[in-house]
């Protein structure tokens, strides 16, 4: 069967973008619109690997538009309720005009969350620590809807709760979650241990 023009045009495009090296594809595609970007993902395995490694990030962050997000704060939010995360509409220039409007980011249902403390964002990515003895830790992204789950630590839980601070080190383009975990109390104070994990390795230390 013999192609059609527009498959045949099709077909010559896709083979012209194979040969571009990563670099200068990484550089084209991080100019592009997030809507458009979802849409490349679609493309083939190698721009989804392309568009989901740290280098595209890394090009894509400083031309991305910047974005107000939004908490509400509700101390009686129930399993089952919309999310109370919010994303100022990014085409709205005056965030007092009256065609300002925000949108639910997060499914925070589907992540079995119920009453959570926001952490901290870097780089677009937010961590969320669930107020529960099991202490689960998320990493999410908020535009795409991908997150990760942390381990959860192999300590013995205590009638305290553990805190976790979100940092970035822009040295190794690495981010670390720092967990504080606190150990059965001495009878003159509390004793604490710590770990700390580094995206991407999947380990504490």
């Amino acid at each position: 069967m013999v192609p059609t023009e527009e498959e045949a045009a099709a077909a010559t495009s896709r083979s012209i973008l194979e040969l571009l090296p990563c670099a200068i594809l990484i550089d084209i595609l991080s100019r592009l619109p997030l809507k458009t970007i979802f849409h490349c993902r679609c493309v083939c395995k190698t721009w989804l690997h392309l568009l989901l490694s740290p280098d595209f990030a890394k090009a894509h962050l400083p031309r991305s538009p910047s974005s107000l997000l939004l908490q509400y704060p509700s101390t009686e939010r129930k399993e089952g309720q919309p999310n109370d995360l919010f994303l100022l509409n990014q085409r709205a220039t005056d965030v007092h005009h009256a065609n300002a409007k925000m949108k639910f980011i997060l499914n925070l249902n589907s992540l079995n969350l119920c009453y959570y403390e926001l952490v901290d964002s870097h780089n677009s990515l937010l961590c969320l620590s669930v107020i529960v003895r099991a202490y689960p830790v998320y990493i999410l992204n908020p535009l795409t809807g991908d997150y990760i789950t942390l381990p959860q630590t192999q300590k013995r839980p205590t009638e305290y709760r553990s805190y976790c601070r979100f940092g970035f080190c822009p040295k190794t383009n690495q981010y670390k979650v720092v967990r504080f975990i606190p150990l059965f109390p001495t009878p003159v104070t509390l004793a604490w241990e710590v770990d700390i994990y580094t995206l991407g390795l999947d380990t504490a230390s």
